[in-house]
């Protein structure tokens, strides 16, 4: 965690990017690797000096690697990176039936093991969400049964959103005390950087 977190804390030219920016560009890279500098900016929304800086952090930090002219890929270094990540962040997608609640066109859930206890009242994990673009946070607790959230009470989402708690229970594989941080924004990316900025802030904190 360190390691990643070094990468975020040294400023330098074109640096327009946050710690989820880094996670999520590893998670990309990953999933569709090779991938090009310029296309790695155009998911994450970034402009050409933030992802050069970007890209060279991951370079400098052996977490990625070129492979010839067919862009990036993730190192074995990086994928261990991501194993860590693994550990707390279970689930990491988009929620379309989620629009009913956040009111917004686009929604990602991402679902965290072991935070729950670090949640508090939220306030902390929405002002970090809103600070990356989402317009919308709910962090639901799984209780066992049901989910609870935090100043809404613990009836609230099968009260209100029936709908949406029985689509959650049925394709979600929830342990007790897990947290399904949902975020909806007027782009997908900002939906994406606000669920994993809430997540992140909860697993460094």
């Amino acid at each position: 965690m360190e390691k990643i977190q070094d990468l975020i804390t040294r400023k330098g030219p074109g640096h327009l990017f946050q710690l989820a920016h880094i996670v999520l560009a590893l998670k990309l890279i990953e999933e569709r690797g090779p991938i090009g500098r310029h296309e790695l900016g155009r998911v994450l929304d970034l402009g050409g000096g933030s992802v050069r800086t970007l890209v060279n952090r991951l370079k400098n930090a052996d977490l990625i690697t070129v492979e010839g002219k067919k862009g990036h890929i993730v190192s074995d270094a990086g994928k261990q990176i991501l194993q860590e990540f693994r550990k707390n962040i279970i689930r990491f997608e988009v929620l379309e039936p989620a629009e009913k609640l956040t009111h917004k066109k686009f929604n990602v859930g991402c679902q965290a093991r072991a935070v729950s206890s670090k949640i508090g009242s939220g306030i902390g994990i929405r002002d970090a969400a809103l600070s990356v673009g989402a317009k919308s946070i709910t962090s639901l607790i799984f209780s066992g049964t049901d989910f609870d959230i935090p100043t809404l009470g613990k009836d609230y989402l099968a009260r209100e959103q029936p709908d949406f708690s029985r689509y959650l229970l049925s394709q979600f594989e929830f342990q007790k005390d897990d947290v399904l941080i949902v975020c909806g924004a007027d782009k997908a990316i900002e939906a994406e950087l606000g669920a994993m900025t809430a997540v992140l802030s909860l697993i460094i904190s």
